[in-house]
């Protein structure tokens, strides 16, 4: 039997739990957090949380410029990002 990890992820004041290797962006959309997305798939950048601790994964088969300048600058993409551990992220104040 196989185990699957649930991983607590915390946006500013709400907590919720995402599911193996399932993405923060339908993790919170199932726990009716209110997230921005646009394309879903790494490339446009709408949906970016700033990482404040904890380790993630990512979906992709190969990393788009986005998402690697988004890491590289301590962000994350949700819809392309899964919790390898218990996760804290912010919200990017305009």
């Amino acid at each position: 039997m196989t185990k699957i990890y649930m991983n607590a992820v915390i946006i500013e004041s709400f907590t919720f739990y995402s599911r193996g290797a399932q993405s923060i962006l339908l993790a919170g959309i199932a726990n009716n957090i209110e997230m921005k997305y646009g394309c879903g798939v790494g490339k446009c950048g709408i949906c970016k949380l700033r990482l404040i601790s904890g380790c993630t994964g990512s979906l992709l088969k190969s990393d788009t410029e986005k998402y690697l300048y988004a890491k590289k600058n301590g962000f994350i993409l949700p819809c392309v990002t899964y919790p390898k551990s218990d996760i804290v992220l912010s919200y990017i104040k305009p």
